[in-house]
């Protein structure tokens, strides 16, 4: 709730000295200190104040395992980093050749997380979103697949439909569409968010997507959007578009 600012004055073996105002009820605070990449962290904690300075016990390495010690049997959730749809660097097209539904692409997020792709009838298209495309002459399937080195444990998406229902005709009357992911133990894609479900509300409106939290029981390795029509389509425009935005992923850590 409360913050201030300043800077170390002194420091001892097991405390630091910083002129910053405090006031009583902030003991056990956190003191965070600048690092020369711009990054913070934590390099004390407030424990006493005077009318020329304030200290805190130093987190040296006696602190940091005794405070460690508390924490190292549970997971603690991070981002592993975001990707957009134009740094996939897939063409505009929907693509039904053999090498971007067999070969496997390397992607990585700003953070350097790495994964890999392949799809089908799915691309990077009007330099918008990532698009799934299930409805064209002798299509009536797209997807597109993730597979991660490190196994994921929530992701969050944007998601929406090209346009309205009219146009793109895919519905939970005409199709599937779905967030899956791949049960190792099985060997088999399991259902994880239906797109097209009245609970789910894919919006109509791209240019207004809605972004989904999605948590997985146990940590996943593959996952993929997956769609379906039930009926063959017999045209040349392309139908039942399904757009997938932003994503950003998760993993878990033992320890801190």
């Amino acid at each position: 709730m409360w913050e201030a600012h300043g800077k170390t004055v002194s420091q001892t073996d097991l405390r630091f000295y910083s002129d910053f105002d405090v006031t009583g009820g902030q003991s056990g605070s956190p003191v965070f200190m600048t690092a020369d990449d711009g990054s913070a962290y934590v390099c004390n904690i407030l424990t006493s104040s005077a009318s020329n300075s304030n200290g805190g016990t130093k987190i040296n390495s006696f602190i940091f395992h005794y405070l460690n010690s508390f924490v190292t049997n549970h997971n603690y959730e991070h981002s592993v980093g975001s990707i957009s749809p134009n740094e996939y660097r897939f063409a505009d097209a929907y693509p039904t050749d053999s090498t971007t539904r067999t070969q496997y692409k390397d992607h990585y997020t700003n953070k350097k997380f790495h994964f890999q792709t392949v799809r089908y009838r799915t691309g990077y298209t009007h330099n918008e979103y990532i698009v799934m495309s299930c409805m064209r002459e002798n299509v009536t399937e797209a997807f597109i697949e993730y597979k991660f080195d490190t196994p994921i444990s929530k992701l969050t998406v944007q998601l929406s439909h090209w346009r309205e229902k009219s146009v793109e005709w895919l519905d939970k009357n005409t199709g599937i569409a779905e967030l899956q992911y791949f049960d190792n133990n099985n060997n088999k894609w399991n259902q994880k968010l239906d797109l097209l479900s009245d609970e789910t509300a894919l919006p109509r409106d791209r240019a207004n997507p809605k972004t989904y939290t999605v948590v997985f029981e146990e940590p996943v390795t593959r996952i993929r959007f997956y769609e379906k029509a039930n009926l063959p389509y017999f045209n040349d425009s392309n139908r039942g578009r399904i757009c997938i935005g932003d994503i950003t992923f998760y993993s878990k850590e033992g320890n801190i």
